[in-house]
């Protein structure tokens, strides 16, 4: 009775702990600080958008030699997690678009690093980066009540099927 009980103790016990560890271990997307985000960004893609779009980085200041306006940026500037091919461009001086090679993963949810250093050598400290996140918009539908009816009632070639989405 004792060494079944002790057992149960156990068990329980080692449930806890394994419960406890999974939930503490989840992973938690990196922040930045607000005075660098607000000293180099002044605004970026975030929250939930269309597959079809661009991402767009509005810099609180102007990037200087050597990039010129219309100018793709060298790979490495920007980095995706989930990993997401495409190519950067300074549109202006303070305006960087990401244009990817393919329409975003509808549902999925990007983590954007911007490397400042690469922008901004003298002003950035090393591996300083800006990190954000944005999700693309999830296609999601559900088809009512569907009926079919003949549109005439002698012949039955044509159906209308009405319902609602």
């Amino acid at each position: 009775m004792k060494t079944r009980l002790l057992f149960s103790s156990g068990i329980i016990f080692a449930a806890a702990i394994a419960i406890t560890l999974m939930t503490s271990c989840s992973h938690q997307p990196e922040t930045t600080s607000n005075d660098v985000m607000v000293e180099f960004v002044s605004s970026h893609t975030g929250g939930i958008i269309p597959s079809s779009s661009n991402i767009e980085i509005r810099l609180a200041m102007p990037v200087e030699e050597p990039f010129t306006e219309s100018q793709a940026l060298p790979d490495g500037i920007l980095t995706f997690k989930p990993s997401l091919a495409g190519k950067a461009y300074l549109l202006s001086r303070q305006v960087i678009r990401f244009i990817p090679d393919k329409p975003l993963t509808n549902g999925e949810e990007y983590q954007v690093s911007l490397k400042l250093k690469k922008l901004f050598p003298e002003m950035a400290k090393e591996n300083q980066q800006i990190n954000f996140s944005f999700q693309v918009i999830e296609l999601d539908f559900k088809l009512g009540e569907m009926n079919m009816t003949p549109y005439n009632s002698e012949t039955m070639q044509w159906n209308q099927v009405t319902g609602s989405i």
